[in-house]
């Protein structure tokens, strides 16, 4: 079966499957441990994860997110925006 109505409903309905959990609150802190991560949010609760995915733009300019035990990430700067026209 196709779906119609965009990208964020295949998003939703592979969350659905999946069965994750979403935390909505800012994330402070992410921890790779032995066996999976850490997150740690505003509120200072601690999560246990095998897997995180973050869905965020996170360059060098606007990091305010601290990783422990993973490998440094060059994350650039600035995004760049490109405007497309249909002349």
């Amino acid at each position: 079966m196709i779906s119609t109505g965009g990208n964020h409903l295949l998003a939703g309905k592979l969350l659905i499957t999946s069965g994750a959990e979403i935390v909505k609150q800012k994330v402070e802190k992410v921890t790779k441990g032995k066996s999976g991560y850490k997150i740690q949010t505003e509120d200072k609760t601690d999560h246990d994860f095998d897997i995180v995915i973050l869905a965020a733009p996170v360059t060098s300019d606007t990091q305010i997110l601290h990783f422990e035990g993973v490998k440094d990430v060059n994350l650039g700067g600035h995004y760049h925006r490109y405007f497309f026209d249909r002349a």
